[in-house]
């Protein structure tokens, strides 16, 4: 599903965030990446949804070879991935029904397969009765489901989270994950991102521990405490 080969990324003022790291995901996981600020962990996902492409290494998604991937192919590529922000990136002027079906729209989807999807996913997300209200009029947990559904509409294999949860109250957090573990059950396959200590421990998938650009362990059942002491064992941190 998403394999990485020896993967190095240097940014243009000579940061190193990736080094070395190899990854594979199977269909069907839910991957938590956990790790500090500037762990490598968001360089991971844009390589994912292709935003930046390794120095060196190859990527696979969907048995796909991305690493050359033409430009004219990424948003053919792309609709097959859904993408979930810690900032939602919502359309301000449009409303959440137009929000999610501009997600089909620029993919090629005609009105006619549109409407049907959208409010599948409307419903999905507990809005259907928000359909007609611009992101300003939501909260943040109500924007963050719009996101959510904009992601899933189209049916991905493949939904991307980048700190999901990172903006919300706890409640509001809980129901994103409650969201993403019924998209994970119905067949996707979701790889997130995360500073949330409780919900990757409540949660119990696999957790990967990026730091300093490395993958450091790699747990099944993980927990981020356990993550934690692995880094601190490692940086000498006493704390726990």
């Amino acid at each position: 599903m998403i394999e990485f080969h020896n993967i190095c990324y240097t940014y243009p003022n000579g940061v190193k965030a990736l080094d070395e790291v190899d990854l594979y995901v199977e269909k069907g996981e839910f991957v938590f990446l956990v790790g500090s600020t500037g762990s490598g962990k968001s360089s991971i996902l844009k390589m994912i949804y292709r935003e930046i492409v390794p120095t060196s290494g190859d990527i696979y998604v969907n048995d796909r070879d991305i690493t050359d991937m033409k430009r004219s192919q990424v948003p053919e590529f792309r609709r097959s991935l859904g993408v979930v922000f810690q900032d939602f990136k919502l359309i301000p002027y449009k409303t959440v029904y137009e929000n999610i079906a501009y997600a089909l729209e620029v993919t090629g989807f005609n009105s006619k397969q549109i409407r049907p999807k959208v409010e599948k996913a409307l419903e999905l997300v507990n809005l259907a009765d928000k359909a007609k209200r611009f992101p300003h009029e939501l909260s943040g947990g109500e924007q963050q489901r719009t996101s959510v559904a904009r992601a899933i509409v189209a049916d991905p294999l493949i939904v991307i989270a980048d700190e999901p949860t990172g903006n919300l109250d706890p409640e509001s957090s809980w129901d994103i994950m409650e969201l993403l573990d019924k998209i994970n059950k119905k067949g996707a396959t979701v790889v997130m991102a995360t500073h949330n200590k409780e919900i990757v421990d409540l949660m119990e998938k696999r957790v990967i521990l990026v730091t300093n650009g490395k993958i450091l362990s790699d747990e099944e059942e993980g927990h981020y405490s356990v993550a934690v002491k692995k880094i601190n064992s490692i940086t000498g941190n006493p704390k726990k």
